[in-house]
Formats: structure tokens, C-alpha cells, sequence
């Protein structure tokens, strides 16, 4: 992982973790998704999933934490427009 993704991950308050675990007498992958709590800093899992490699665990996190912070932006887009539409309706 380069430092920008590490910089990026953190002012997001995500991270992520990929650990080997036996599974059926044969090394598997788990990824660890973690998001962290605003009032107290501890790190919460957000999910995890056992994979076949350390590569396809990792791309996995990845793309789980995009998806997070993707659907987070449209809720709060969803939000933001919401009160807007109600302001407008008060004022008329």
C-alpha cells in the first residue's frame, strides 16, 4: 500500500487489514474492513471475507471501502437535498 493510499484511508476514517487464517488445512486470506468511531476513535469492523490470496483479499478491501464511502456521499447528498426541498416548500 502506497503512503498517499494510507494519507487517503485514514482521513477517511477507514482501514483496512489482511490477515492468513486455515481454512479446511489450507492457508486463506481474511480482510478485516474498519471504520472509525467519531465519539470514541476505536477502530469497528465494518465487514470481512475470507479469500484464496493476500492480492485478491486486499483489491477486495479496496473496492469495499470505495463502495462505503461512495454510498456514505450519496446519503448525505440524498440528505443535504432532502432539507434542501423542505426549506423551499416552507417559504412558498
Amino acid at each position: 500500500m502506497m503512503e498517499d493510499d494510507i494519507e487517503y484511508l485514514i482521513k477517511a476514517g477507514y482501514w483496512m487489514s489482511v490477515s492468513p487464517v486455515m481454512s479446511k488445512e489450507k492457508w486463506a486470506w481474511t480482510c478485516g474492513v474498519y471504520k472509525r468511531g467519531k465519539k470514541t476513535g476505536n477502530w469497528i469492523t465494518e465487514d470481512c471475507k475470507t479469500h484464496k490470496t493476500p492480492s485478491i483479499a486486499y483489491e477486495w478491501g479496496a473496492e469495499r471501502i470505495k463502495d462505503i464511502i461512495e454510498l456514505a456521499e450519496h446519503k448525505e447528498h440524498k440528505i443535504e437535498h432532502k432539507v434542501c426541498s423542505e426549506n423551499k416548500k416552507n417559504k412558498i
